[in-house]
């Protein structure tokens, strides 16, 4: 596992960008973070926002963990438009004070999946894949 900040503070830092190489664990004080390639399918695809099963053709070359800014946009799992991630969170009910605690993981420029509570459209399993990759993210208490 590979800590990443050595603070006290149970919060996550306010401005972050670290980069994520699969099969790697990643440990913050307040949360903790994988990215595992599967050698094959799931029997069934996590339901729990704490993981997720994405297409790993989608991943391009680079992929960076850091915290969200305002003017980022991804196309939420089951939507066609893009969407504001300020609004995702707004329409979530998510206090501004927390969404700090969220990070997201992206791609090339992209974002792949906002940490713990929804994937972008583009990186969903289909009947196609051939590549999975397995996302885990954890608050700790």
């Amino acid at each position: 596992m590979v800590k990443l900040t050595p603070s006290n503070s149970p919060e996550i830092p306010v401005d972050f960008a670290y980069p994520v190489e699969l099969g790697s664990e990643y440990a913050f004080e307040a949360f903790s973070f994988s990215a595992k390639p599967l050698s094959e399918a799931p029997d069934t695809l996590p339901r729990s926002g704490d993981r997720a099963v994405i297409d790993g053709s989608v991943l391009g070359h680079s992929l960076t963990i850091r915290s969200w800014k305002p003017g980022d946009w991804f196309t939420p799992l089951g939507m066609r438009g893009r969407k504001k991630l300020s609004d995702f969170f707004t329409d979530h009910k998510i206090p501004q004070e927390r969404r700090s605690l969220f990070p997201v993981l992206e791609s090339d420029g992209s974002i792949v999946w906002i940490c713990g509570l929804r994937l972008d459209d583009r990186a969903k399993v289909t009947p196609s894949t051939t590549r999975w990759v397995e996302l885990s993210f954890h608050h700790h208490a």
